[in-house]
């Protein structure tokens, strides 16, 4: 596992243990030359050990006591905190790399950090917290009342415990909606058989399931999701693959099959359990997260850092996951058609709402033209026009960092985008693409603007 510069949180999390160690220690040598002055012995090698002492001497040796626990507990949670950020890393690294089912080091990595800042919330508030303040402050101050430290640290726990309990009681305000809405009409395998093995043939080459359920629609995306879907009040389960009419105009068969691949992927790592689990997890915590940030003392919400590193690694879980399909396509339908096949999606994905919005212009100016459009069609051809203008954000694209191909050779594929229909993979496509467009137009123009392929992802 490559080895990476420890994130400033940890850092500091780390801090606090390690700091009150070294005040611990230093404190536990004081009070222990402190009782050896009071008892004016040097012939005792521990003065503490012997009985009776006086009462300062006596007051000096619970604080000795006191200081040597406060720095055991900082050991032990320092030491604990840097064996689970090593384990959370070490998951994580077996999950992206195939070695790990996705949900297993997902939980577990999530069990660990959750159990490891629980203990880390109690120690620091119930131990370090208050030892810091009665060993420094109070004893400087003349105060050694061992029954005034009691009741303080009594009142630091059952405060500790409180909040740790209510912190872990479930949030229901924050239910996920266990749909996907996509906008677009469900193809029958009867009715679609070129389709569906083809798509069949690239689930067999990813090594994942076949998803029951083909939408096809007119915004520019490749999409595919574990969870239930609705396609025009119709429910969908098993699986259900998104592909876009556009691409397979613009976009030639090893491309399409490429953004196919990207999307079915995750298939293989992420069931409907685990994405469902882990939105809701992260979710939630990321609630808590901005209640500790935005509370008077931030300083509270140090113990969670391994949490909030869990949340920071696993929150952003789709973009991983994306990563990592990329590179399995890559290997799969080739680093050269990887690169274009992104690069012209996300060149096409921005351009499509500017053009749907000039589109609803055009229709409410002459409502008569609208029964003969094809949008679809339409978008093809104004894109083919901008080739040369997408051929230069081709090496700006995020995504095809790293695969390797010369940024001369993805412009050069870029520039050459023909409105054709590169993947015949749907049997009456120009059909389809009426029919879509006229619903697409109704909702332009008489009720509301789109909301995109897939509303409820």
């Amino acid at each position: 596992m490559k080895l990476m510069a420890v994130p400033k949180p940890i850092l500091r999390l780390f801090a606090i243990p390690a700091v009150c160690l070294l005040l611990f220690l230093g404190l536990e040598t004081w009070y222990q030359h402190e009782a050896d002055r009071l008892a004016g012995s040097s012939d005792v090698p521990n003065v503490c050990s012997t009985y009776p002492v006086s009462q300062p001497v006596q007051d000096r040796c619970d604080s000795r006591a006191r200081a040597a626990f406060a720095a055991s507990a900082s050991a032990a949670v320092l030491v604990l905190l840097i064996a689970v950020y090593l384990a959370i890393n070490v998951l994580t690294a077996r999950v992206w790399l195939g070695r790990l089912p996705f949900l297993t080091g997902c939980r577990w990595g999530y069990r660990i950090a959750l159990w490891a800042s629980a203990v880390a919330w109690i120690v620091f508030a119930a131990v370090l917290y208050p030892m810091t303040f009665l060993l420094t402050f109070m004893r400087f101050g003349g105060w050694y009342w061992i029954g005034m430290d009691n009741f303080l640290i009594g009142t630091f726990s059952l405060s500790a415990i409180a909040g740790l309990v209510g912190l872990l009681k479930r949030d229901p305000g924050f239910p996920i909606p266990e749909d996907v809405y996509f906008t677009g009409a469900g193809a029958a395998e009867k009715e679609q058989p070129q389709l569906f093995a083809a798509v069949r043939r690239l689930a067999e080459s990813v090594r994942c399931g076949t998803p029951r359920n083909i939408v096809l629609g007119l915004d520019p995306a490749v999409l595919c999701t574990a969870r239930r879907a609705r396609v025009e009040g119709i429910l969908l389960t098993g699986g259900t693959l998104y592909l876009s009419l556009p691409y397979l105009r613009l976009l030639s068969e090893s491309e399409l099959s490429s953004l196919a691949t990207i999307a079915l992927v995750p298939m293989q790592m992420v069931t409907e359990e685990s994405e469902k689990w882990l939105l809701t997890t992260v979710k939630r915590w990321t609630h808590h997260r901005q209640r500790f940030q935005q509370a008077a003392f931030p300083v509270a919400g140090i113990p969670f850092t391994l949490l909030w590193y869990w949340l920071d690694l696993w929150g952003n879980w789709q973009v991983n996951l994306g990563a990592f399909a990329i590179r399995r396509a890559a290997v799969l339908t080739g680093r050269e058609n990887v690169a274009a096949a992104l690069s012209k999606a996300g060149s096409l994905s921005r351009r499509w709402p500017p053009f749907l919005k000039e589109m609803q212009a055009s229709i409410r100016r002459s409502e008569a033209e609208a029964a003969q459009m094809n949008l679809s069609s339409m978008f093809a051809s104004r894109m083919t026009e901008l080739a040369g203008e997408f051929s230069k954000e081709a090496a700006l694209n995020p995504w095809i960092a790293g695969l390797g191909v010369e940024a001369e050779e993805v412009k050069r594929r870029v520039a050459d985008l023909q409105p054709s229909h590169g993947a015949d993979w749907v049997a009456g496509a120009d059909a389809l693409e009426m029919n879509l467009s006229m619903a697409q137009i109704k909702r332009m123009v008489f009720l509301r603007e789109p909301a995109g392929p897939a509303a409820g992802l």
